[in-house]
């Protein structure tokens, strides 16, 4: 139960390199099956994410129009070059 509880812990925290050895019997086995499951796909979107995050960095740095993102605090997230200028 404490690995359970790390590896969840960890999850949290977005720290998806955690491993956990399987044990396929009875129920806790069905337990870590669901939980390999949902860090796979987890780390398959993450992974989406900062592919999708870099091209768009990449589409932004070459506009020649000022571009600035706020966040929904009204903090500055996203500056372009000519925004920069």
């Amino acid at each position: 139960m404490r690995t359970l509880a790390n590896l969840l812990g960890a999850l949290r925290d977005g720290d998806f390199s955690f491993r956990l050895r399987m044990d396929d019997r009875g129920s806790l086995g069905e337990v870590y099956a669901q939980i390999t499951k949902w860090r796979k796909r987890s780390t398959r979107q993450r992974l989406g994410a900062m592919e999708a995050t870099a091209l768009l960095q990449k589409v932004i740095s070459e506009i020649d129009v000022a571009i600035f993102a706020f966040d929904s605090r009204g903090l500055l997230r996203l500056l372009n070059k000519s925004g920069e200028q």
